[in-house]
């Protein structure tokens, strides 16, 4: 990648930063909904009053204190944002975003990687290039209706950090799959494996994605599994 594709990519993702932050700045003042609740305002295990390693583990930990693991990093989360703010909505809504802007960004790093694998060089005749069809494609994708819930009702964080993990473990997974140094593509496998771990302690749905890049090698790299 030369310096004038890098700088590219760098504004573009500022620009969805922009937008993303503009699209979703009015829901900062909302209030708590619903399963919020019972999952954050009436939940102790997530009230930090210290960061020792006990109250730490322990807003891990299910809120009907069966002793079992429950989505553990998304409520580490939450515990962090009781620990910061206490039941102020604003920090809450503020990582929600945060989160949302980092899907968008993986969103259009994942669409320039698969859009470059099938450009053709000597084709100077687009009115659009690789970067602005990515662009286009996640400004799309991250300012869709369809994300509202996602990013504006609190508890479904989970939802939103689980597709943050599972789209930086795909983009770390192409990473893998088209780079030429032995080095770097053991560094890339490691980084997939343990987003792809993170996410599944987030939300469990997330233990799809390797059907998922099953999928993607026969679509893209026209893998054989037979």
């Amino acid at each position: 990648m030369n310096q004038l594709e890098s700088y590219r990519q760098f504004f573009h993702c500022f620009l969805l930063v922009v937008l993303i932050s503009i699209c979703y700045s009015n829901t900062l003042q909302q209030e708590w909904h619903f399963d919020d609740y019972p999952n954050i305002l009436e939940n102790e295990n997530i009230q930090l009053s210290n960061l020792s390693w006990d109250e730490i583990k322990k807003s891990m930990h299910s809120r009907s204190n069966t002793g079992k693991l429950h989505r553990p990093i998304v409520f580490l989360t939450f515990a962090l944002n009781y620990y910061l703010s206490g039941l102020n909505t604003t920090s809450y809504h503020l990582v929600n975003i945060c989160i949302h802007i980092i899907c968008g960004i993986f969103v259009y790093l994942i669409f320039v990687r698969t859009l470059l694998l099938y450009e053709n060089t000597n084709d100077n005749r687009r009115l659009l290039s690789v970067y602005d069809i990515a662009l286009v494609g996640a400004a799309v994708w991250a300012l869709h209706p369809i994300q509202t819930q996602a990013v504006t009702y609190i508890v479904q964080r989970a939802a939103s950090m689980a597709g943050m993990f599972c789209l930086m473990a795909m983009y770390f997974y192409l990473r893998f799959r088209t780079t030429d140094s032995g080095r770097r593509k053991l560094v890339f496998c490691l980084l997939a494996v343990i987003l792809w771990l993170l996410g599944v302690f987030t939300k469990e749905n997330v233990v799809v994605l390797p059907l998922a890049l099953i999928v993607y090698e026969l679509a893209f790299f026209r893998s054989s599994f037979l």
